[in-house]
């Protein structure tokens, strides 16, 4: 089996009829460069969306979203499993339209309150039916890739993959738009995760190596005190976050004393001209524990995707290189190679 891990991330399509036409050529354009990359013997492993598939959450919208992934993102890739198509919702997953006073009620309470009461909330069948009322739709669509087994109820959820008889991967998909309103303004600093969400993702993946945590917002969304122990969280149980929203490309490394973890963001693969349209190709190389991100941008002048070598002054050829923590026994140990003395 390869070493290498490779993940396709794709975020903030913003799908809605009156843009169809507009966005045809970059996404058409996706499909035709994803079959170009796998072509080459590159194909990913996983294709992770990062949220805001959706413009409005609406029925409408996500038919156009599928039309598009069945005919022409995994259509691109052959052999392609549809299990390994990974999906998170985004503030634009959210239906405003559909919740009603009561759910708006349960939503101020959810930001107010100390995350006991946030777990009460969360653990009653008729305040999260409320709550979750305004993704209904993006849970339907979520499911048609999906197995039976592993059918949504909540837009929140974990996968485990086994790589080789010593290495799984864990997923963590987070839904940061439980409390999104759908607009910027009135949703940073105001979203919540909960401890609840955080403690049903993240306890199955204990025992995987690699963690993944995918989430749509940066963590500076979220309200008072749990953007701190969100932040903490992550940084002592996942070794990457993949994330989008904010429609630009960024990687960094963040460290503390004890752990450290890997954040990349993309940019929008399309909401419209005014913003680059990006995406990234990772390759994770779990013996060496090195992470190879590749950056994709869209040329209007052209019409075509091309690897972006001007992202940053000190990336060469449009590939980035970082380390990560592999997670053993619930503990960060940094893999290394011993090589053996000569006698």
């Amino acid at each position: 089996m390869s070493n290498i891990i490779r993940i396709l991330h794709l975020s903030d399509f913003h799908f809605r009829k009156d843009r169809e036409d507009d966005f045809r050529d970059v996404l058409m354009g996706l499909g035709k460069t994803v079959g170009d990359i796998a072509k080459e013997d590159k194909a990913p492993n996983f294709v992770v969306l990062t949220g805001d598939l959706a413009h409005s959450g609406t029925k409408i919208d996500y038919t156009l979203v599928k039309k598009w992934i069945d005919g022409h993102l995994l259509k691109a890739i052959k052999n392609f499993k549809k299990e390994n198509l990974l999906i998170i919702p985004g503030n634009h997953d959210v239906d405003r339209n559909k919740i009603n006073a009561h759910g708006e009620s349960l939503e101020e309470a959810i930001r107010s309150k100390g995350q006991e009461r946030i777990s009460k909330l969360l653990r009653t069948n008729s305040s999260l039916k409320s709550i979750l009322s305004k993704q209904n739709q993006y849970i339907k669509f979520a499911n048609t890739y999906r197995p039976s087994s592993r059918q949504l109820k909540v837009p929140w959820w974990h996968n485990i993959y086994k790589h080789s008889e010593n290495l799984s991967i864990g997923f963590a998909g987070i839904a940061t738009s439980l409390v999104a309103y759908g607009d910027d303004k009135k949703d940073y600093g105001q979203l919540v995760i909960s401890d609840h969400q955080l403690e049903k993702i993240f306890r199955p993946l204990e025992k995987t190596n690699i963690r993944i945590a995918l989430m749509h917002h940066p963590v500076a969304y979220l309200i008072g005190d749990e953007r701190r122990s969100v932040y903490q969280y992550l940084l002592n149980k996942s070794s990457i976050v993949l994330r989008g929203h904010l429609h630009e490309q960024d990687s960094m490394t963040i460290k503390t004393p004890d752990h450290s973890i890997l954040e990349l963001a993309t940019g929008s693969a399309y909401e419209d001209r005014k913003y680059d349209n990006t995406f990234q190709l990772i390759d994770i190389d779990t013996d060496n524990l090195k992470v190879n991100v590749q950056y994709w941008i869209w040329k209007w002048k052209g019409l075509e995707w091309i690897i972006d070598r001007n992202i940053y002054k000190n990336v060469k050829n449009g590939n980035s290189e970082f380390q990560i923590e592999i997670f053993n026994n619930h503990k960060c140990l940094a893999k290394k190679k011993v090589k053996k003395k000569k006698r």
